[in-house]
């Protein structure tokens, strides 16, 4: 007897996204896409979010995510745990990215106008003072035309290529 596939998209490891003019999100909840690893998103102009808050197990084993051109994009889940490969490029919306990217290996950055701040933050016990976290994975930090950047993550000794221009 063959088991029924109720669901094709969690079956997926790859998926790519283009031009689709009029999608403010990627999908709706309930979706299971826990075997995705790679996922592009370009040129989705009216994209304001991925997915929710809620979808925890959603994107659990994504290890690459490459978004350009959503000029809407406001924010990305705070639902990556195994991410090591992270390319933005104008999405102009974007003023910051999810609190605990710490484990990230790659960051390209590139024409995020609004852009603040990136990297996991805390407490420092003794002074009281919320410091940057480390980025103890980093080897490839690529930061281009972000001009609103308040500050750059501590990066650990593992940083072989640093790159940084407006």
């Amino acid at each position: 007897m063959l088991k029924r596939v109720t669901d094709p998209t969690n079956l997926l490891t790859e998926l790519s996204v283009k031009s689709i003019l009029d999608m403010m999100c990627l999908w709706p909840s309930g979706v299971q896409l826990e075997n995705l690893v790679s996922l592009d998103v370009l040129r989705c102009p009216k994209l304001v979010s991925l997915c929710g808050e809620e979808e925890k197990g959603l994107l659990k084993n994504l290890e690459y995510l490459k978004i350009e051109d959503c000029d809407n994009l406001e924010k990305l889940p705070n639902v990556f745990s195994k991410l090591r490969r992270l390319e933005i490029t104008s999405c102009n919306a974007l003023e910051s990215l999810p609190i605990d990217i710490s484990y990230l290996e790659a960051i390209t950055i590139k024409k995020c106008t609004n852009l603040k701040h990136f990297g996991s933050s805390s407490t420092n016990a003794e002074t009281g003072e919320e410091e940057k976290g480390l980025l103890k994975n980093l080897e490839d930090l690529v930061i281009e035309d972000c001009d609103n950047l308040e500050k750059l993550p501590n990066v650990s000794s593992k940083l072989r290529r640093l790159y940084i221009t407006r």
